[in-house]
């Protein structure tokens, strides 16, 4: 009993953490309150003293509170940021280069925020109406390459296109310059009866997703990093929008890697010169390599992968359903030329997200690139010399959404 009574002590005199249920990968569980992550491992304290599980073992962590549902017949709107976190609002407000959402109310305070405008794909009016949302999801389905003010009479939107050059100092108006005339004009965001939607385009590179924040206000944001203190938790998205909650504000934080599509698994097109006569031919291979071995890098072996051979495009349908592309490129263990080198090249809608040459005396390079919104994924592999050699490995090559 003393050293049950010496262990609580402990944790409380360590700060008013959320105490939590710790499942990992395997079935193992831990009680306790987080503690904080740091170099891959969430250290978590337990009665019996700290205990650290690497972040890739985490299945998920529970604070035991449950997202507080809107009231019955409850009117609400949705923001979604590129990196797919979505928030629940009851209002919007943009202050210059600054989005401040008015969040539902719920049985906690409310989380401090700061949110670029850079980092909001839209903002839905009704998003409590499922006509309307099905509505908005063909909106987005058909957007083109502009900002949209989006007006919405009965079941229909109209959309205006143009670009959304900032918000007034009260937040209540934007300047938007219409595409048409390039005119610029004044907005009340109340006019804005559907929403408003940002062509944030792709931006190459982005950091790695860390884990899923649910709160009780029914937002989920897509995490990159994950601090803890004595206050709380601060929370930075994989947008860069940051978030400062009090520790009964938050439900769980999901770890999983679910909605995953491998490329090996996915349909594609691909294209590549006519075979010419009496020389070897191929394009690409699923989950293998030339040898029917498995794909390997680094001494590290992957079951799921694509061998990708030069001068190869393959083209895949997204259809703006993912938001980040992850992989590990580089030239397979099995390729005896010791100077191959490649150079990948990946589009996004046409515009490049990356493109640099990969050598076998490289060490492989983990990729993390931002689909969101994107229709169509190409990624070409250009020889850099000679044939023999000259092939890639797209290591656990997945989109997820």
């Amino acid at each position: 009993m003393k050293r049950r009574a010496f262990a609580l002590l402990i944790l409380v005199l360590a700060g008013p953490l959320a105490a939590a249920d710790l499942s990992t990968l395997t079935g193992k569980k831990h009680v306790g309150e987080v503690a904080g992550i740091a170099d891959g491992v969430l250290t978590i304290r337990t009665e019996a003293g700290p205990v650290g599980v690497a972040v890739k073992d985490v299945f998920v962590v529970d604070f035991g509170k449950k997202v507080e549902a809107p009231a019955k017949d409850a009117k609400y709107d949705e923001i979604e940021l590129v990196d797919g976190s979505v928030i629940r609002a009851a209002g919007l407000a943009i202050k210059g280069k600054a989005v401040e959402p008015a969040l539902l109310a719920a049985g906690a305070p409310a989380p401090k925020f700061a949110i670029p405008l850079e980092t909001l794909f839209y903002y839905q009016r009704g998003a409590d109406d499922a006509k309307a949302r099905a509505n908005w999801r063909k909106l987005l389905a058909g957007r083109g390459k502009r900002d949209l003010f989006v007006v919405r009479a009965g079941d229909d939107l109209s959309p205006v296109p143009g670009t959304v050059l900032g918000g007034s100092d009260a937040g209540d108006a934007i300047e938007f310059e219409k595409e048409a005339g390039a005119e610029r004009v004044n907005y009340k965001l109340t006019r804005a009866t559907g929403g408003l939607v940002f062509n944030q385009p792709p931006r190459g590179e982005i950091p790695p997703t860390l884990c899923k924040v649910h709160d009780i206000f029914g937002n989920s944001l897509v995490a990159r990093d994950l601090k803890v203190s004595k206050d709380g938790f601060a929370i930075t998205t994989v947008a860069g929008a940051t978030f400062t909650y009090a520790p009964a504000a938050l439900a769980k934080l999901d770890f999983s890697q679910g909605n995953i599509a491998y490329l090996s698994d996915m349909e594609t097109t691909v294209t590549a010169p006519q075979q010419v006569p009496g020389e070897p031919y191929f394009t690409y291979l699923r989950d293998k390599n030339q040898d029917g071995a498995p794909l390997k890098l680094d001494g590290v072996t992957y079951a799921k992968g694509i061998w990708l051979y030069p001068d190869t495009t393959l083209a895949y349908k997204l259809n703006g359903d993912y938001r980040e592309l992850k992989m590990v490129a580089g030239i397979d263990e099995s390729v005896p030329v010791a100077n191959s080198t490649v150079r990948l090249v990946i589009l996004a809608d046409g515009k490049e997200l990356y493109a640099a040459k990969v050598s076998r005396k490289d060490s492989a390079k983990t990729l993390n690139l931002d689909v969101k919104g994107v229709k169509e994924l190409r990624i070409t592999l250009e020889r850099d010399g000679l044939y023999l050699g000259n092939q890639i490995n797209l290591a656990e090559a997945r989109v997820q959404k």
